[in-house]
C-alpha cells in the first residue's frame, strides 16, 4: 500500500485504516442517535465487534491457510499498542457497565480514555520508512464524497431497520446486530482479503486494522450516544455481555501472536451460534 510505504503497518492498519473503515458505521450510529434510535446504535456496535472478532478473524486464518499453505498465522509486527489498548478498553467498558449501567456524558468521557491512549501510543511509536508522495487531497476528497453519500442514505437505512424489526417482531438491537455489520463491514472485508491475497506480510496490517477499528467501536463510537442522551445498557444485557466476551476471546487467541487454523474455524463456527442465540433469546 502506498501509505504503508511512508508509515509503518501498525499506524497504517490500526489507526488510519481502522478509522477510515469505521466511517460507514460511525455515520450510521450518529444518525441513529440523532433519530432517537439508540437500540440501532448499540446493536451496530455489538454486531460489528462480534462479526469481526469471530467470523472476520476466522475467515482471515482460513484464507491465509489456503493461500499460503500455513496452518498458523504468525504476526510479525508489533501489536502491543492494539493489545494493551483493547485490554484497557475492555476493563473500562466493564467498569461503565457495572458502575454507570448506561452510557451517559461521564461514561462517554471515560470510554474515550483508551482510544486517546491508543492514538498517542501509536503516533509516538510511528516509524517512517520511505518518503514518497501521498495524495492527501485526493484521499480527503474521496472520503468526503463517500461520507456525504452515506449521510444521504443513513436516515433511510436506520428508519427502514426500525420498521423491519417491527414487521418481523425482532428486537431492533438484535436486527441491528445482524444487518449493520453486513452493510458496514463489506468494504473492510474486501480490503482485508485483497491485502492478504497480495502478500503474506500484509497479515500484520489486516490484523491491526481489525483490532484498531473495533477498538474505535468499543470506545469512540460507543461514547457518541452518551454525549447526546443516556443509553441504558442493562436493558440490553444479553446483547451487551457478548461484547466483553468477544474481546476477551480474541485477546486470549492472539496473546502469543499466533492464530491457528483450528482457532479460526472455531471462531467462524461461533458466529452463527451467537446470532442464533440473539434471535432466540
Amino acid at each position: 500500500m502506498e501509505i504503508e510505504k511512508k508509515l509503518d503497518s501498525g499506524l497504517t492498519g490500526g489507526l488510519i485504516l481502522g478509522l477510515i473503515n469505521s466511517l460507514p458505521e460511525t455515520i450510521i450510529i450518529t444518525e441513529a442517535v440523532l433519530s432517537g434510535a439508540n437500540e440501532v446504535a448499540v446493536g451496530s456496535i455489538t454486531g460489528s465487534l462480534l462479526f469481526i472478532f469471530t467470523f472476520g478473524i476466522g475467515l482471515i486464518s482460513v484464507v491465509y491457510y489456503f493461500r499460503y499453505k500455513s496452518k498458523t498465522i504468525q504476526i510479525g509486527g508489533d501489536i502491543s499498542s492494539e493489545y494493551t489498548s483493547l485490554l484497557i478498553a475492555l476493563v473500562t467498558f466493564t467498569l461503565v457497565l457495572l458502575v454507570f449501567r448506561s452510557v451517559n456524558y461521564y461514561a462517554s468521557i471515560l470510554l474515550l480514555i483508551p482510544y486517546v491512549y491508543y492514538v498517542y501510543r501509536r503516533y509516538r511509536g510511528r516509524r517512517v520508512y520511505v518518503r514518497r508522495e501521498f495524495n492527501v487531497r485526493k484521499t480527503i476528497l474521496l472520503l468526503s464524497i463517500g461520507a456525504m453519500m452515506l449521510f444521504m442514505i443513513s436516515n433511510f437505512f436506520v428508519s427502514s431497520l426500525v420498521s423491519l424489526s417491527t414487521v418481523l417482531n425482532i428486537p431492533t438491537v438484535v436486527l441491528a446486530s445482524i444487518l449493520v455489520p453486513i452493510a458496514s463491514e463489506l468494504g473492510d472485508g474486501f480490503l482485508a482479503l485483497s491485502l492478504l491475497y497480495n502478500s503474506a506480510s500484509n497479515v500484520d496490517t489486516v490484523i491491526t486494522n481489525f483490532m484498531g477499528g473495533k477498538l474505535e467501536n468499543l470506545t469512540l463510537m460507543l461514547s457518541i450516544p452518551g454525549f447526546y442522551t443516556t443509553v441504558n445498557l442493562v436493558s440490553n444485557h444479553l446483547d451487551i455481555i457478548l461484547i466483553p466476551l468477544s474481546v476477551l476471546s480474541l485477546l486470549m487467541i492472539i496473546r502469543d501472536k499466533n492464530i491457528k487454523i483450528s482457532e479460526g474455524l472455531a471462531l467462524i463456527t461461533i458466529y452463527p451460534i451467537l446470532i442464533l442465540f440473539l434471535l432466540l433469546r
